[in-house]
C-alpha cells in the first residue's frame, strides 16, 4: 500500500463531486462586501458502491480490502470523476498533449499537441505538479484549439505542472484524495454496497 493508490472502479453508482472554496466575507457600512480566500479550493467527492447476488462478492472484497489499506486517512487513492471520464467533444487519446503554461491570475491552462478536439463546459483536467500531486480541475467555459494548442478557464485555478512528468489529461483525469470519515459497509445476503466520503489532497 502507497499513497496514491488507484481506486478501484467496479460497482460505482453514485459519484458526487463538490468543489469547496475557503473564504470569508467582510461588510463594510456601504453595503459592499469583501471576499477573503483562506486556502486553497478542494473538492469533496460522496461515491456509493452496490453489488447484487453472489457475482459481485470477489469486487466487493476487493473495494473493502483497498479501502482498510487506506488504514482512515493514512494513505491517500487517485481516481477519475467516473461518470465524467471523457470529454463531450470526443477525446480519447492523450498522447503528445503537454502542458504549455498556466495562469492563476485568470485561471486558464494552456495545453499543446491538443490537435483539432475542442474543449466543453464541464469537461474534467488533471496533471502532475511541481509538489508531486494533481491538479484537478474543471472547464467553466468552451474553448477552441489554435494551431495545435488550446487555452482553457478552469476551476479551481492551476497550480505550477511538473517539469518533467506533467502528464495532463482530459481523459480519466485524476485527482489524489483521502478518506474524509469511516466508510459505511454493508455486507448483506443479496446486497452488498460501501459508501464512503473523500476529500483532495491538494499538493500545489
Amino acid at each position: 500500500m502507497a499513497n496514491g493508490d488507484p481506486m478501484p472502479l467496479c460497482g460505482v453508482i453514485r459519484d458526487d463531486w463538490r468543489l469547496n472554496y475557503v473564504q470569508s466575507m467582510n461588510r463594510s457600512r456601504n453595503g459592499g462586501e469583501i471576499i477573503n480566500a483562506l486556502g486553497e479550493p478542494y473538492w469533496t467527492r460522496q461515491i456509493e458502491v452496490a453489488f447484487g447476488g453472489a457475482t459481485g462478492d470477489a469486487d466487493f472484497a476487493a473495494w473493502e480490502a483497498f479501502l482498510i489499506a487506506r488504514q482512515g486517512r493514512r494513505f491517500s487513492f487517485t481516481a477519475p470523476r467516473i461518470f465524467r471520464r471523457n470529454p463531450q467533444a470526443g477525446v480519447t487519446d492523450d498522447s503528445g498533449l503537454g502542458v504549455a503554461s498556466i495562469d492563476r491570475a485568470v485561471s486558464t491552462i494552456t495545453l499543446s499537441g491538443a490537435g483539432t478536439r475542442s474543449a466543453t463546459a464541464g469537461d474534467m483536467l488533471s496533471f502532475y505538479t511541481a509538489n508531486s500531486g494533481y491538479w484537478c480541475g474543471m472547464a467553466t467555459a468552451d474553448a477552441n484549439p489554435s494551431g495545435g494548442s488550446i487555452t482553457i478557464p478552469v476551476q479551481p485555478a492551476p497550480f505550477p505542472p511538473h517539469a518533467s512528468t506533467a502528464q495532463p489529461r482530459r481523459t480519466n483525469a485524476l485527482g489524489e484524495f483521502r478518506l474524509a470519515e469511516d466508510f459505511q459497509l454493508t455486507d448483506a445476503h443479496r446486497r452488498k454496497s460501501i459508501t464512503l466520503t473523500a476529500v483532495q489532497v491538494i499538493r500545489g
